[in-house]
């Protein structure tokens, strides 16, 4: 399965690897390769997360770091796109994707 990243979401995986380095930098690089592992999984088992509201949209609440991962589903089933990686207490609405 082919996985793609929105720019958005990348700025999220830069955004939490950021935060957490300040507290070790051992910890940023396991949530940064946790995330991106899972990203993958999700390629592989696609239909494993929860739906949205949003057409083709799905969320993944990892449940070791707990973050959110929201991503789309491409028409004919060959990739994923993530959209955004979101600090579970920051969805608010888990039926839409966070802007």
């Amino acid at each position: 399965m082919n996985v793609r990243y929105r720019a958005r979401a990348l700025e999220d995986v830069a955004a939490i690897y950021e935060w957490r380095a300040r507290q070790s930098v051992g910890i940023a690089e396991k949530i940064e390769a946790a995330i991106f592992a899972a990203a993958e999984w999700l390629g592989d088992h696609r239909k494993f997360g929860a739906k949205t509201d949003e057409a083709n949209v799905r969320r993944w609440p990892m449940t070791d770091f707990r973050y959110t991962i929201f991503y789309w589903l491409d028409a004919e089933g060959q990739a994923i796109e993530v959209l955004r990686i979101m600090p579970g207490k920051q969805v608010g609405d888990l039926k839409r994707v966070p802007e």
